[in-house]
């Protein structure tokens, strides 16, 4: 709100009220393209994500706008890239061999838990064994 002062001066007070300034820096990332994997009903996933114009934080004032969805159906599915790269943390019990590159991490939400947390191959560590179905442990 401008107001006159004293002086005949038109001021504005930026430390308060509706002109109040907020210099709060939020950091940016931009991505062309987001891909992920998984499992389920093709119509479903699409029918909910259709839903979905944006993600992140302040989506009300136009941040992370989602342009579309693509939906495809794979031949496999895998935790691993075909160059035999892991796509996410995979406990060491699900593998058949035990890998040199582990580290203690959550590999399931929430990540915060330490319920969640265990021994896994981390993601893009190489490993080019098949997964087991079952935990050997």
């Amino acid at each position: 709100m401008v107001k006159r002062g004293k002086t005949g001066v038109l001021s504005m007070r930026t430390t308060q009220g509706v002109d109040k300034e907020y210099r709060i820096p939020m950091p940016r990332h931009s991505a062309q393209v987001w891909r992920a994997t998984g499992e389920g009903n093709i119509e479903e996933v699409s029918r909910l994500l259709g839903k979905i114009t944006s993600v992140g934080k302040k989506r009300s004032i136009g941040y992370g706008i989602v342009k579309d969805w693509q939906i495809r159906e794979i031949p496999e599915f895998s935790l691993f890239d075909a160059e035999g790269k892991a796509l996410r943390p995979i406990p060491v019990g699900y593998l058949k061999q035990f890998p040199f590159d582990i580290q203690y991490c959550a590999w399931t939400p929430p990540y915060w838990l330490g319920a969640s947390m265990t021994m896994c191959m981390p993601i893009g560590a190489n490993y080019v064994q098949s997964v087991q179905t079952k935990p050997s442990c």
